[in-house]
């Protein structure tokens, strides 16, 4: 469990794509800082400075994922690189995007897998897909029963299993007569389907499995590491995980050792190598050994975002480093958790941006305020879109 419950304080919103409809159909932020935008219905990829990288030639473009995008041209789907480059021709009726170097595509009812090379290899069962290939494997399904294939259309595992999940980190979760387990990159089971539930997928090495109402951890060898003690538990993530026990949680290490007694409310995974807990309402952080940095005294709190959190103290908005010490005290509400070293703020029902010290970036007079993945602000003002770099001058596209 990666996070438990948000906190009331803060919306995030970065990396959510917005409907233009004033200057632009749509703009999608990629994360290698192009932006795919829509003008009259029609598709091209612009630059942060507004120069045009592809022609408009498409009637869709999707975010780029694992160096291609996915192109639409009448009804007919393809791919292209980042340079804008066409890499599979759009004629297929529907397309998976690449993982590795395949694609899944579907043309007159059939399911084939299509390289970089635009070589098709034609599959001898009738598939049906969830998503592209990870790890070199592709889940797929006949008849609601779950199996996987490798890259060169070749079935590893058999559709046999009522659920199965993507393979991650070598192991893939499945379940077969309500029993969990896991198998390897050759289908083979490495840990025995004998649990009432697991988690996804492992992660760093180690799974979540239920047995008698209790959970632990196994290891890739089947092995249990952590004896099931646990009411509640989420994956590793930097080698600390978050358990419950008595309805109390707490982050234990990999050797099931608590980092601090099991008595929060509530707890965030770690972010900025803090994490935000909650006890009797009441908002605070503990770093990695478990030491409170801050007493958990705030009314309300956001995550630590960049070296620095929000919080909230008798109605009272404060920007907090690592240390707890207040570095800001808010004029204007904050709505956002710092990013960029900017922070959206809000005065009067109008939105705007402020730096770490106060001053003021992009004005308090819009009707609303987004961060957009690749640094950008984009602000809304009468249903008009305006986009500012993080000195608050305005981008033009």
């Amino acid at each position: 469990m990666r996070k438990i419950h948000l906190a009331t304080l803060l919306i995030c919103i970065c990396g959510s794509f917005n409907s233009l409809k004033a200057q632009f159909d749509d703009l999608f932020i990629n994360y290698d800082e192009l932006s795919v935008i829509s003008i009259n219905n029609r598709y091209g990829l612009y630059d942060n400075l507004g120069e045009k990288v592809v022609d408009l030639d498409y009637d869709y473009v999707s975010q780029y994922y694992n160096r291609y995008a996915m192109v639409q041209k009448n009804f007919k789907y393809g791919t292209i690189n980042r340079r804008g480059d066409e890499v599979v021709s759009p004629k297929y009726d529907e397309f998976s995007l690449y993982s590795g170097s395949v694609g899944v595509a579907k043309l007159n009812g059939k399911y084939l897998l299509v390289d970089s090379t635009e070589k098709e290899t034609e599959l001898k069962k009738d598939y049906k897909f969830y998503g592209g290939f990870y790890e070199h494997m592709a889940l797929v399904s006949i008849d609601n029963k779950y199996g996987f294939i490798n890259e060169e259309g070749k079935e590893i595992v058999e559709p046999m299993y009522s659920i199965a999940k993507k393979y991650h980190e070598g192991a893939a979760m499945v379940c077969l007569d309500s029993k969990f387990g896991y198998l390897n990159l050759k289908g083979k089971v490495i840990v025995p389907l004998i649990y009432e539930g697991a988690s996804m997928q492992f992660s760093e090495g180690l799974a979540v499995v239920k047995l008698n109402g209790k959970m632990g951890y196994v290891d890739k060898k089947g092995q249990v590491v952590i004896p099931f003690v646990y009411e509640a538990a989420g994956e590793f993530e930097d080698d600390l995980a978050p358990v419950s026990i008595n309805k109390k949680w707490t982050f234990i290490n990999k050797k099931g050792v608590q980092i601090t007694d099991a008595k929060y409310d509530e707890m965030y995974a770690f972010s900025d190598g803090i994490s935000l807990v909650i006890e009797n309402k009441k908002f605070g952080f503990i770093n990695k050994t478990g030491q409170e940095i801050t007493q958990v005294k705030y009314d309300q709190a956001a995550p630590f975002s960049e070296g620095f959190a929000v919080v909230s103290l008798d109605s009272k908005y404060y920007l907090i480093n690592k240390t707890g010490q207040q570095i800001l005290d808010f004029i204007y509400q904050p709505i956002s958790y710092v990013y960029n070293d900017r922070i959206i703020v809000k005065s009067n029902g109008k939105m705007g941006v402020i730096d770490l010290q106060g001053k003021v970036v992009v004005p308090l007079k819009y009707d609303k305020c987004d961060f957009l993945v690749n640094k950008i602000v984009e602000a809304t003002l009468n249903d008009k879109k305006f986009y500012f770099d993080k000195n608050g001058v305005e981008i033009k596209y």
